[in-house]
């Protein structure tokens, strides 16, 4: 999404319904919490977003929102497995945003 640093960037591992995205904007809001926008990113693109040099790292603030169940879908062990790699992948990618690498 377009970002500048009165942007909040928002990006979910589900979609944000218009419903959900007045809520934020009102809590942002009401909370006095800076930012005149709201940048949404794509569909299910939360590492994606926090790995991207150039995404909303040049935003205000970034939230993400996560639904872990659509992590851990399909038999019990592989879900585990699959949900434990997507886990690691999402704390390394948001110490990779953090450092800025």
């Amino acid at each position: 999404p377009q970002t500048t640093r009165n942007t909040i960037g928002l990006v979910a591992s589900f979609t944000v319904s218009r419903s959900l995205l007045q809520a934020f904007e009102f809590w942002q809001h009401r909370l006095g919490v800076l930012g005149d926008t709201v940048a949404q990113a794509a569909y299910s693109q939360v590492l994606q977003e926090l790995v991207s040099p150039s995404a909303l790292r040049h935003t205000l603030a970034s939230v993400v929102l996560l639904h872990f169940p659509d992590w851990s879908r399909g038999s019990e062990r592989a879900a585990h497995d699959k949900f434990a790699a997507q886990v690691k992948g999402f704390g390394d990618a948001v110490c990779r945003y953090v450092s800025g690498g």
